[in-house]
């Protein structure tokens, strides 16, 4: 099975050991609420639904 092979290559690999951490976790941190409408809002795509893609806007403060 190629996945076992993988992870045994990986595990006895001294670079991908030393490495696996790298880049460090990022730590979460909360986003300040915002004082008003359209001072943060977040954009993503939704799709495609029916061949079509939509753009969801949100305003953060809503």
């Amino acid at each position: 099975n190629i996945d076992k092979e993988i992870d045994l290559i990986t595990k006895e690999c001294s670079g991908c050991v030393e490495y696996s951490d790298n880049p460090p976790k990022s730590i979460l941190h909360n986003w300040p609420w915002p004082e008003g409408p359209a001072q943060r809002i977040h954009l993503d795509f939704l799709g495609p639904i029916n061949g079509k893609m939509f753009v969801v806007i949100i305003d953060a403060h809503s």
